[in-house]
């Protein structure tokens, strides 16, 4: 259940608001749950931050998910 599966993790992110691997996640979860206009706004939130997922970028362009790919 993806709602209450982005309820907790926004919670989460509430309280470390600059983990850019967690608003990506929290991206995929909207995008699976629907929400591709908000997925892209969190995705976008997470490049800013730093995020080490090497797809961000693609995911953003693409709207679209792709697996994730960590920098070391």
């Amino acid at each position: 259940d993806y709602k209450n599966g982005i309820k907790s993790l926004e919670r989460i992110v509430e309280k470390t608001f600059n983990n850019a691997d967690l608003y990506d996640l929290l991206g995929d979860m909207y995008f699976l749950s629907g929400d591709v206009k908000k997925a892209v706004t969190l995705w976008e939130t997470a490049l800013s931050k730093h995020c080490r997922n090497l797809n961000l970028s693609k995911k953003i362009n693409d709207e679209k998910l792709y697996d994730s790919i960590y920098v070391k």
